[in-house]
C-alpha cells in the first residue's frame, strides 16, 4: 500500500490559501524593508533626495516598485476572496494592501508637488504640510 504525504492529503483550497497568505506576508515584509525605519522617515528621505538631485527618478523608481507590489497584493486579495470569502485571511491581506496604498498615496502627493518644482517640494516639506507629516 503506497504511503501518502501530508502534501498529498492537504486540502487544495487550504494549500492555495496558505500560499497566498505566505506571499502576502512576504510583500508586507518587503514594504517594511523599503520604508525602514518608518514611513515618515522613508518619505522624508524621498523628499530630501528629490531636493538634492532635482530629478523625479527617486520618486518614480520607488513608485514603480510599490506599484508592482500593489498589483501582487491585489491578486492575492482576490484569490483569498474566491477561496475563503471575507474573513480573517482576507482582513489580514486587506490590511497589507491598505498600508501599501497609503505609502503609494503619499508618494503620489510628493510626485504631484514635484511637478511644480523643487522649491515647491522644499517649501511644503519644510513647512510640514505633506499629508504624511500631519500624522
Amino acid at each position: 500500500m503506497p504511503r501518502t504525504t501530508d502534501a498529498e492529503t492537504k486540502d487544495p483550497v487550504e494549500s492555495r490559501l496558505g500560499l497566498c497568505l505566505e506571499r502576502s506576508e512576504s510583500i508586507r515584509s518587503h514594504l517594511m524593508q523599503i520604508c525602514q525605519p518608518d514611513k515618515a522617515t522613508y518619505l522624508d528621505k524621498i523628499c530630501a533626495t528629490f531636493i538634492r538631485e532635482k530629478t523625479m527618478g527617486c520618486i518614480e523608481s520607488d513608485m514603480e516598485k510599490l506599484d508592482r507590489l500593489q498589483g501582487l497584493i491585489c491578486r492575492y486579495e482576490d484569490a483569498i476572496i474566491s477561496l475563503s470569502g471575507i474573513g480573517a485571511a482576507y482582513t489580514h491581506v486587506k490590511d497589507i494592501s491598505q498600508a501599501m496604498q497609503m505609502v503609494l498615496g503619499d508618494l503620489e502627493e510628493i510626485s504631484c508637488i514635484a511637478l511644480l518644482g523643487v522649491e515647491e517640494v522644499e517649501n511644503i516639506w519644510n513647512a510640514s504640510k505633506f499629508l504624511y507629516q500631519a500624522w
